[in-house]
């Protein structure tokens, strides 16, 4: 029903052109307001205890959704779009998925911990930051819930990727919303010490982004575009990556099992196989 809403998207010139305004509109919102948020923290650079407005910069892409779905279907149309993107409904399946996920990132991430340091010892520490010093592992984690998780995902799978992919198709709206969220991310580059400190691996990062676009896209989907398990899996993978009193390979580890995963999701949409249609990408 939901992923039938997506398919809909506009086709006359005239609705494409309303479109084409609209996510002209989530894109001004989402990186005007997250932006001007952070230019403080651009301007004094390197900062390694984020203040609380860096949390509230992430708010720019719900923001901008709410907007934008104001542009495309007026207020009628944004309740609509709020009681989809928010529904409870139908999003078993996709919530399964996303706990089995973070088992398995956090047991294969335990594993290759052990390998290649010998010792699992700073498990205790999983999740913890610099960036929130002296927060609990359950603080930490519901901040990135509510922060990073709510705030970009009601922009980027509860609003962008659906309307494009209705409009594109699943692929090319997965490019499309995976070179705009790696563009709202470059001011971090400036003062984030994450962010800085990764020299070449920000290729890696890159690429890790785009897979996670095709990821959560499909996760989004498989929900009926509810964002609620999209949510959760965007908070848990900060919550286990942007640990950096944590073991040193989880970043690298959870980041490469999310490509394999996204991997496969485009492969079998490209393979245009019957059992993509099980996975809610057909």
């Amino acid at each position: 029903m939901m992923a039938g809403t997506a398919r809909s998207a506009p086709s006359s010139p005239v609705r494409s052109k309303r479109l084409g305004g609209a996510v002209a509109v989530f894109v001004g919102v989402a990186f005007g307001f997250s932006w001007l948020v952070w230019l403080p923290l651009a301007v004094a650079g390197r900062t390694t205890v984020m203040p609380w407005y860096f949390y509230l910069g992430s708010m720019g892409p719900a923001l901008g959704a709410i907007m934008a779905a104001f542009v495309l279907r007026s207020a009628d149309g944004v309740r609509v779009w709020l009681r989809r993107t928010f529904s409870l409904r139908g999003i078993r399946l996709a919530l399964g998925v996303v706990l089995v996920s973070i088992v398995l990132y956090v047991g294969v991430g335990l594993l290759v911990e052990e390998v290649a340091t010998g010792s699992i010892g700073r498990l205790t520490s999983v999740g913890l930051t610099t960036q929130l010093p002296g927060a609990s592992a359950v603080l930490v984690a519901a901040t990135w819930v509510v922060t990073f998780g709510l705030g970009e995902e009601t922009g980027w799978r509860g609003w962008l990727m659906p309307v494009l992919t209705g409009r594109f198709g699943f692929v090319p709206a997965g490019l499309i919303v995976a070179g705009v969220w790696l563009v709202w991310h470059l001011p971090q580059f400036l003062f984030n010490i994450q962010f800085r400190a990764m020299g070449w691996a920000t290729i890696g990062w890159a690429v890790a982004l785009v897979a996670g676009s095709f990821w959560l896209g499909w996760l989004a989907r498989l929900g009926r575009w509810s964002i609620v398990p999209v949510v959760l899996w965007h908070g848990g993978f900060d919550f286990l990556t942007s640990s950096d009193l944590g073991p040193s390979t989880f970043p690298a580890t959870v980041s490469t099992i999310v490509m394999a995963q996204a991997a496969v999701v485009v492969v079998l949409i490209l393979a245009g196989r019957t059992r993509a249609r099980a996975f809610g990408v057909g």
